[in-house]
């Protein structure tokens, strides 16, 4: 019999959801929320939200501890000022990466005056020394990730890696580890998925371990999802 790859699944209807006249945010790991004991950071990473920002509207955010912070867009361009005074317009196909240290603050934007955005943020725990530096671009194209899990950020630097993929129905894929003692998070981003024989729904979400590989499988057309290697 095929032993099943240890796992723990986060449904999207689980997530702890805020929202206020200009941003709603759906966490992952709600460290604000009472009850939900469950829902513990996976290994390093310990933030996960996708968040929607209000035409022309800006939201602060301050780091308590030293991070690698990620910051992809979804829909619509982003723009980032931290407070060295680093400013940095991304869209989509683009990916920011940050190592920062504790009490480092920063602000992202909306730029248009109509239109909403939406982006991805994870924040993973940092043990190596803080670099003062500015913060890391990665492109990639929407091509690149059809039917293909093409790697992103692979910088040897950082102790993770990213990968996305979007899938046209019944397409398969296979993730190979790094090493033994790495850990996968995966995120559907759009679409459903089957993974490690596990079921995602659209922002369901799933820890894996102890394995030396991961198997998925897209149950939808134009399913988009997000693999992030803990090493």
């Amino acid at each position: 019999m095929t032993k099943e790859t240890p796992g723990k699944i986060f449904l999207a209807d689980q997530h702890y959801i805020s929202e206020t006249a200009i941003l709603k945010r759906c966490s992952t790991f709600p460290s604000e929320a009472a009850g939900q004991e469950d829902r513990q950071p996976f290994r390093s990473l310990y933030l996960l939200n996708e968040e929607l920002l209000a035409a022309y509207q800006s939201v602060n955010l301050e780091v308590k501890q030293d991070s690698y912070l990620v910051l992809i867009p979804i829909t619509g361009e982003v723009n980032f000022l931290d407070c060295k005074g680093h400013m940095e317009t991304l869209d989509v196909e683009e990916v920011q990466v940050h190592h920062v240290s504790a009490g480092y603050t920063y602000q992202i934007s909306n730029p248009y005056k109509t239109d909403n955005i939406t982006f991805l943020q994870l924040w993973m725990k940092a043990t190596a020394p803080v670099a003062i530096a500015s913060p890391d671009i990665y492109t990639y194209t929407i091509g690149r990730l059809h039917n293909n899990l093409a790697n992103i950020v692979t910088n040897a630097r950082f102790p993770f890696r990213i990968s996305m993929g979007r899938f046209d129905g019944r397409q398969e894929a296979v993730y190979k580890l790094q090493n033994k003692t790495s850990a996968l998070y995966a995120y559907a981003l759009s679409g459903v998925f089957e993974v490690e024989g596990r079921l995602l729904h659209e922002k369901d979400g799933i820890a894996l371990w102890d394995t030396a590989e991961v198997e998925l499988e897209a149950l939808s057309h134009n399913a988009l999802i997000l693999f992030l290697e803990l090493i």
